[in-house]
């Protein structure tokens, strides 16, 4: 929520505010809150935190959907939960244009408007969840798109397939090509050979409106340019247009999650999970397929992690498995017995979810542009990466640009207490009322209950990254990042990351695994979007110029 007096400004300016505010403060009740924090920079006298007026609230599309092809409400009052067939209307009626390239993704992504994004993120979440509540609980595979037929990796994604099938659980992908391919073809060639039908045994959580009998094969595809095409082994298939709720719609309704080699959106994949799993949101387990791959990329991550007498990671990784045996794997996922499909109850996610976006829009839209900085919240108060994420907030503050942090913690600390020190010598403690009104104005603080409408509220609308060493929730919003930029979702920004001595060896381990003469998951290129800093002149000579650009 909007923190002190900017809540009464804004709830003054705007009436839609004061209703939405309140509501939200009801859905944050007994779950993880989520903090994002804009502290304004050296401001001209006549400029204001908030310029924007209320925008005109947005309505989907007009469709043909009747009310026969809605689900009725489960209890009185509450909304028709939208058909699978509604939604994918409303999606089409919002899609984007069609890209052939990532010029033209990028380009894209430069011209789209905050506004526009959200409408897709409402969409796309609409999308999922109407096809989530008429599944079976299915075990994810995430993994790269470029595996071909004659990889080994390739060869173990249909083996983990065929084992799901003895078991009668679907498998779940992004259906794309490589992993996201090998998995369902797998699966779909051992259970069309099995002499009788296998049913899964049931967990806690599931739908009430599940087709706990159906078998087939389920896919999540979005619009890259080199895999637009759902994979002919997907059987039952949605699209959705941005990686956010592609994500959701993955890890949601699951009893267990495979991850095999692949790139930034891999990598992305399984680090929103462990953050997930960090804050009890989830308590599936987790396999990591390919011990080749993998091993390194956790060893150079344990070894950085090790910092100051600290341990940043804190057994983050002690329940989650390595291995290249699919049935160990898929026994270590049905032995899992607090496992839930949805963990929360479907008509309250939606509910909630659905709010959390409207805010996340409201406050996104109407926030300026700013440098954003991620990570840090459990290094030591005399950790020098924070003494530099200080100075670097300072300078920034000191162009006249706003920083943002996504939650408490000692590296938010640091980059409020640098920009404050542009604040304190602008507006003097013996300053007059007003003056001192207008401080307080100074930083918006709103708290979210979600993990997708919190991550999309603190980086969206960035003209540059500063990334801190973190536990999984720094590296989460990292490669968040990377993956779009990298896929033309978002457009190309300064990526900074303070302290080479922590990032160096982690990033070294990710380049060694994904760019390869065996194995290519990303383009040698794509490494270079990170930028290693040491110094605030290192800094400011990555941060030149990060101000330009639209607002997207």
């Amino acid at each position: 929520m909007l923190g002190g007096a900017a809540a009464q400004r804004d709830t003054r300016r705007s009436p839609g505010r004061r209703q939405l505010l309140p509501r939200l403060d009801l859905a944050a009740q007994n779950l993880q809150n989520r903090r994002v924090t804009t502290v304004h920079g050296k401001r001209t006298a006549h400029r204001r935190t908030t310029t924007a007026s209320k925008p005109k609230k947005a309505h989907a599309p007009s469709t043909a959907a009747t009310a026969s092809e809605q689900q009725p409400p489960s209890k009185p009052g509450e909304p028709p939960i939208p058909s699978a067939a509604h939604e994918a209307a409303k999606l089409a009626a919002w899609a984007e244009p069609k890209a052939t390239s990532l010029v033209e993704l990028r380009a894209a992504a430069e011209n789209d408007t905050l506004d526009a994004t959200f409408k897709k993120h409402l969409a796309d979440f609409r999308t999922a969840f109407a096809e989530l509540r008429r599944q079976a609980p299915s075990v994810v595979f995430f993994g790269g798109a470029r595996l071909t037929p004659g990889d080994a990796y390739y060869a173990l994604a249909m083996a983990f397939g065929g084992e799901l099938a003895q078991r009668g659980i679907p498998p779940k992908t992004g259906a794309g090509p490589g992993a996201m391919h090998a998995v369902p073809a797998g699966f779909i060639d051992v259970r069309d050979r099995l002499p009788h039908k296998l049913s899964q045994h049931l967990i806690e959580g599931v739908s009430r409106l599940a087709h706990l009998a159906d078998q087939s094969t389920l896919g999540f595809n979005i619009k890259l340019p080199a895999e637009q095409k759902v994979s002919p082994a997907i059987e039952r298939a949605a699209e959705i247009q941005l990686f956010a709720f592609r994500k959701f719609a993955l890890y949601e309704n699951v009893r267990g999650i495979v991850v095999f080699p692949g790139g930034f959106g891999t990598l992305d994949e399984l680090l929103e999970v462990l953050v997930l799993a960090r804050e009890g949101r989830t308590k599936d387990p987790i396999v990591l397929a390919g011990k080749a791959y993998w091993q390194p990329i956790l060893d150079a991550w344990r070894a950085s992690a090790e910092r100051n007498g600290q341990d940043l990671l804190a057994g983050l990784l002690d329940h989650v498995l390595v291995t290249d045996d699919p049935h160990a794997a898929m026994s270590f996922v049905e032995g899992k017995t607090d496992v839930r499909a949805f963990e929360d109850e479907p008509e309250q996610l939606y509910k909630r979810m659905v709010r959390e976006l409207k805010l996340a829009s409201y406050v996104t839209t109407r926030q300026e542009k700013a440098v954003t900085f991620l990570g840090g919240a459990q290094l030591a108060p005399t950790d020098p990466a924070l003494a530099l994420a200080r100075l670097i907030a300072e300078h920034v503050a000191g162009q006249g640009q706003p920083v943002r942090v996504g939650d408490d913690g000692n590296g938010a600390n640091a980059v409020k207490d640098g920009a404050g020190e542009v604040q304190r010598v602008r507006w003097d403690p013996a300053s007059t009322q007003s003056q001192q009104r207008r401080k307080k104005h100074s930083v918006d603080d709103v708290t979210f209950s979600e993990r997708i409408p919190h991550k999309e509220t603190l980086l969206r609308n960035s003209s540059a990254y500063v990334v801190l060493p973190d536990a999984a929730r720094g590296h989460d919003e990292l490669t968040t990042v990377l993956c779009q930029i990298q896929t033309g979702k978002l457009p190309r920004r300064p990526l900074l990351l303070v302290d080479s001595s922590y990032w160096k060896p982690i990033i070294d381990s990710w380049e060694r695994a994904m760019v390869s003469s065996t194995h290519a998951y990303i383009e040698p290129e794509d490494m270079k979007l990170l930028r290693l800093v040491d110094s605030l002149d290192d800094a400011k000579e990555a941060l030149a110029g990060a101000s330009a650009g639209p607002t997207a």
